[in-house]
C-alpha cells in the first residue's frame, strides 16, 4: 500500500468513526470497530507521515500541501469536521484506541460545553490525551444564530475576548450585544449574579476600548430595562446599578430623552425604573444635561405624544415617582411646547399642504406646459422633501410620476426629478436608515441611481444583509442574480454572513430569494442547510422539485423541514404521504427511519395518511413491534383532536 492509498483508507474509516460517534455510545460495538479500524489506518499512514497532519476546509482536506476535493468522501469527510470547527487534526504516533475514543467523543460536545472547558484542546489534555491535537475554528459566527443559542455562548466568548484582548471579537459580542439581552428575561439581569458581572466585565473592557460601542450597548441594556418596566416588581436594583457606573450624564439624559419621545408605553412607571437603576448623585448632572437636550431638540420631536407624557409625568399620580428636580425641567418643557407649537404647526401645516396642493394638481393637469411649470416647483422643494423624510410625500410622487412617464419621460425636470428620488432611496437603503413605509415605494421604483455594484459591494463586502436591501436588490436588478450567486459561492467560507444573509431572505417573500436560498444550500453543510429550510418557511412560493428529494435525505430534520413546506398545498399532501412511506424495509431494517417519518406526519399534521397509518399499526411480526407502536401513537393523538 503507498502513501495515497493509505490516506485514501484513513479518510473512509474517519468517515465512519464520526458518523457512528454521532449515532452511538462510545462502548457500541460499532462505534469501537470503527475506531479501531481508523487507529489501524493512522498507524499505516505513520510509516509514510509522521505525524499526519490534515487541513480542514468547508469542502476539502488538505494534506501536504495537496487538497484532496471534488470527491464525494473527501467532501463529506470535510463537511463533518467543519462543521465541528475544526481547522486541523493532528494524530503522532503511539496513539492509542482510548485516545481516539476520548477524541471522538469529545468532538461531538455542545459548543457550548467546549468554549466553557477552553476549548477542544484544553478537553484533551484533562484526559490525557497526548497524542491527538486540533486548532480550532473561531466560535465569533455561533453569534449569527438565533437569541437563545447566543445566550448560551455570548459568555464564554466573551471570557476568552477579554482574556486575549481580542479587540475584533470585542467588536463581534457588542455588535451582538441585542442579540444576548433579547434571549434574557429582564429579572435574570437582577437575579443571577454570574449574567450581571459578565455584562459589567464586558461595558469595562469596552469603555477604555471602544467608547462609541460602549455608549451604544449600555445606552440599549437601559432602554430594555425600562421598557420591562411591568416585570420588575419586588426586585434588587443595587447590584444592577454597579453595571452602568461608567455611563456618563449625557448618556443616560439621552436614553431617558429616546424614551420619551420614541416609546409611546413610557410613563410614570419607565420613570421610577428609571430613577431606580441611575445613581443618586448623578441627578443634578443628568437633569442638567436633559434640559439642554430638551432645548435643543423639542422644536423637532416635541408631538403631541411628548406633550401628553410630560403632563402624565407632572401629574399627581407620578409625583412619588418624580424628583423635584426632574419636576422642573418638565414643567418648563411644557411652557415651552406650548410656546413653540404656536409658532410653527401653521407654517409647517402650510408649507407640507402647499407640496400636496402641487401634486394634485400635477396628477389632474393634462396641459404640457403647466405640467412643467408644476414640475419645477415640486423640484424646488425638493431639498425639503428630504430634510423632513416626508415618505408619504414621496410615495405619491412616484406613483404620479409613473402614470405621467409616457408623457414626460424625456423631459429634463421629469427626469432630474427621478433621479433625485432614486438617488434619495439608494442611500436611505444602503446607509441603513429605512422604516417599513419604504416596502409602499418598492412597487413604483424602476431604477437605481447608484447601479447594481453599490448594492452587491454594500451586501457582500460591507456584510449588509437587511431585508429591504435585498428586496431592492431584487426589485431593480432581477437579470443579475447570477452575479449575487458569484458573490454567493466566494462567501462560502464566512458562515456568520451565510447564516445572516439565510435568515434575511426568509423576510423577502419572492421567487429570486427561493432560488438564492436554494444556491445557499448547495454550499453548506447541514447546519447550514436547516436554516436554508426554516427560512423558506416564510416564503409564499416553493419549488416542489427542489424539496420532494429532501424527504428521501437521510437526515431527520431536512425531511421534516421540506415536509412542512410542501405540506401547504393541499394539493401535495397524498404525494408526501405515499414519499414518506415509501421506505423498502424488509425485516424491519429501516422501521426507525419510518418511525421518524411517521412523527414528521404527526408534526407537520398530514392526516390524511390516518388509513395509511391504520395499516402500519396491525402489521405483523416481531420486528414491526415499535412501527405498530409509533402509528398507533399518532392514531390516538389525532383522535383525540
Amino acid at each position: 500500500m503507498d502513501k495515497e492509498q493509505a490516506l485514501e483508507e484513513l479518510f473512509k474509516s474517519l468517515k465512519i468513526s464520526l458518523k457512528s460517534a454521532s449515532l452511538y455510545s462510545e462502548k457500541h460495538p460499532a462505534f469501537v470497530k470503527s475506531v479501531e479500524e481508523a487507529k489501524q489506518n493512522i498507524d499505516i499512514l505513520l510509516n509514510f507521515l509522521s505525524p499526519v497532519r490534515i487541513g480542514v476546509t468547508p469542502n476539502s482536506l488538505l494534506v501536504e500541501g495537496k487538497s484532496w476535493e471534488k470527491v464525494q468522501l473527501y467532501v463529506e469527510l470535510a463537511d463533518l469536521l467543519h462543521n465541528r470547527r475544526i481547522k486541523r487534526i493532528e494524530f503522532k504516533p503511539g496513539i492509542t484506541v482510548e485516545e481516539m475514543v476520548t477524541f471522538l467523543m469529545k468532538l461531538f460536545l455542545p459548543p457550548t460545553d467546549i468554549i466553557q472547558a477552553g476549548g477542544l484542546n484544553e478537553i484533551l489534555k484533562k484526559e490525557n490525551v497526548s497524542h491527538v491535537s486540533v486548532e480550532e475554528l473561531d466560535y465569533a459566527p455561533l453569534l449569527g444564530g438565533d437569541e437563545e443559542e447566543i445566550k448560551d455562548i455570548w459568555p464564554y466568548l466573551l471570557q476568552e475576548a477579554v482574556e486575549k484582548e481580542d479587540l475584533q471579537k470585542i467588536g463581534e459580542l457588542a455588535d451582538n450585544f441585542r442579540k444576548y439581552i433579547g434571549g434574557l428575561k429582564t429579572k435574570e439581569l437582577f437575579e443571577d449574579e454570574e449574567i450581571r458581572k459578565n455584562i459589567e466585565k464586558f461595558f469595562t473592557f469596552l469603555k477604555d476600548k471602544d467608547r462609541d460601542k460602549f455608549s451604544e450597548c449600555t445606552k440599549y441594556l437601559y432602554k430594555s430595562i425600562l421598557k420591562s418596566k411591568d416585570t420588575l416588581e419586588g426586585v434588587n436594583f443595587d447590584e444592577l446599578r454597579k453595571v452602568f457606573k461608567d455611563l456618563d450624564a449625557d448618556d443616560i439624559a439621552s436614553v431617558l430623552w429616546e424614551e420619551m419621545v420614541s416609546d409611546k408605553k413610557f410613563d410614570a412607571m419607565s420613570f421610577h425604573v428609571f430613577s431606580q437603576i441611575t445613581e443618586k448623585d448623578k441627578d443634578e448632572e443628568i437633569a442638567t444635561s436633559l434640559a439642554e437636550m430638551c432645548r435643543r431638540e423639542f422644536s423637532e420631536k416635541s408631538t403631541p405624544q411628548v406633550r401628553e407624557k410630560v403632563e402624565e409625568l407632572l401629574s399627581d399620580s407620578a409625583r412619588p415617582y418624580i424628583s423635584e428636580t426632574y419636576r422642573q425641567i418638565f414643567s418648563s418643557l411644557l411652557k415651552d411646547i406650548s410656546v413653540q407649537r404656536e409658532v410653527t404647526l401653521d407654517q409647517n401645516l402650510l408649507q407640507k399642504n402647499y407640496r400636496f396642493m402641487l401634486l394634485n394638481l400635477l396628477e389632474k393637469e393634462n396641459r404640457g406646459d403647466q405640467v412643467f411649470s408644476l414640475l419645477e416647483k415640486i423640484e424646488a422643494e425638493w431639498q425639503k422633501i428630504i430634510d423632513e423624510r416626508d415618505i408619504e410625500y414621496l410615495k405619491g410622487l412616484l406613483k404620479v410620476l409613473d402614470g405621467k412617464k409616457s408623457d414626460l419621460s424625456s423631459d429634463a425636470v421629469f427626469m432630474k426629478l427621478n433621479e433625485h428620488i432614486s438617488y434619495f432611496i439608494d442611500n436611505a437603503i444602503l446607509q441603513g436608515d429605512v422604516s417599513s413605509e419604504f416596502d409602499d415605494i418598492i412597487p413604483y421604483m424602476k431604477e437605481s441611481a447608484l447601479g447594481c455594484n453599490a448594492y452587491i459591494e454594500k451586501i457582500f463586502k460591507e456584510k449588509k444583509t437587511d431585508p429591504v436591501i435585498l428586496k431592492f436588490f431584487f426589485k431593480l436588478f432581477p437579470d443579475d442574480l447570477p452575479a449575487f450567486e458569484v458573490k454567493l459561492k466566494k462567501s462560502s467560507d464566512d458562515l456568520e454572513f451565510l447564516n445572516n444573509i439565510t435568515e434575511s431572505l426568509g423576510n423577502v417573500d419572492s421567487p429570486l430569494s427561493l432560488e438564492s436560498l436554494k444556491y445557499i444550500f448547495s454550499l453548506g453543510g447541514d447546519w447550514l442547510k436547516l436554516r436554508v429550510l426554516k427560512s423558506m418557511q416564510k416564503i409564499s412560493v416553493h419549488d416542489e422539485n427542489f424539496l420532494f428529494p429532501l424527504i428521501k435525505k437521510k437526515d431527520y430534520h431536512q425531511r421534516k423541514e421540506a415536509a412542512e413546506i410542501l405540506a401547504r398545498d393541499e394539493d401535495t399532501k397524498e404525494k408526501i404521504i405515499e414519499e414518506l412511506l415509501s421506505v423498502h424495509a424488509p425485516l424491519g431494517r429501516k422501521n426507525k427511519v419510518l418511525r421518524q417519518n411517521i412523527v414528521i406526519m404527526d408534526e407537520v399534521d398530514l392526516r390524511e395518511a390516518k388509513d395509511s397509518l391504520l395499516e402500519l399499526s396491525q402489521k405483523k411480526f416481531l420486528w414491526n413491534k415499535k412501527l405498530r407502536k409509533a402509528a398507533s401513537k399518532v392514531l390516538e393523538k389525532w383522535n383525540e383532536r
